[in-house]
């Protein structure tokens, strides 16, 4: 099976706005712009100049209503909060990305596995959802090859943190009638991210294109 790079998940735009000021070129890895889709991506791939960026932000915010850029900022300060590592914002990861484009997840799990291979469960939350053990609670690119190349140390030498997010079917962009689990494993010595089940790369990549075509809902307060 071919392995497609998992950076390209975060920000394929990157690759052809090299040419654009830093600012742009920070917009086109930014939270918001991980609601652009297939086409909008083909459209930012064309652009060369700052003002052709300005113009494309300026429609692209335009178009998903006036209460989006508020949302994102709301889920990108969320993921911040709960998913940082180091100094690689949570946002700016794969994790961060599932929860800003597809909202508050309905399980959240977080375990650590330690250079002599014990588990040990986190504590803590993820906007109410309780991590730890048995927390699961039911429910621009591709995904698949990352890790592999770039270090190569015995893991036992290493802390490994993965992420179970869980989604119930009616909160997915594209609802179904089973729930949704998805875990990302984080190397914490360098922040590398892979999925752990890479089977789930095209499923991902679907629902993240389905999210990135609707302006994202708030959610609702707690009862």
């Amino acid at each position: 099976m071919k392995r497609i790079p998992l950076l390209l998940l975060f920000v394929p735009s990157l690759l052809f706005a090299a040419v654009l000021s830093q600012k742009y070129k920070d917009w086109a890895a930014s939270p918001q712009a991980y609601f652009m889709t297939k086409a909008e991506h083909e459209q930012w791939a064309a652009i060369t100049t700052d003002e052709e960026a300005e113009q494309f932000v300026n429609r692209f915010l335009a178009s998903r209503g006036p209460g989006f850029v508020d949302e994102v900022a709301k889920r990108a300060a969320n993921a911040d909060k709960y998913l940082t590592l180091d100094n690689t914002p949570g946002s700016r990861t794969l994790r961060g990305k599932i929860v800003i484009l597809f909202g508050p997840p309905t399980g959240f799990n977080v375990v650590t596995r330690t250079e002599k291979g014990k588990a040990s469960s986190t504590t803590g939350s993820y906007m109410g959802v309780t991590t730890g053990e048995g927390a699961m609670g039911g429910g621009g690119a591709s995904v698949n090859d990352m890790i592999d190349a770039s270090n190569r140390r015995d893991l036992s030498s290493r802390e490994i943190r993965t992420y179970t997010i869980s989604y119930a079917g009616d909160k997915l962009p594209r609802p179904r009638a089973e729930p949704f689990s998805v875990t990302v494993s984080v190397d914490t010595s360098n922040g590398k991210e892979s999925l752990a089940d890479r089977a789930q790369a095209s499923e991902l990549e679907e629902l993240f294109q389905t999210a990135a075509a609707v302006s994202p809902t708030p959610a609702k307060p707690a009862q």
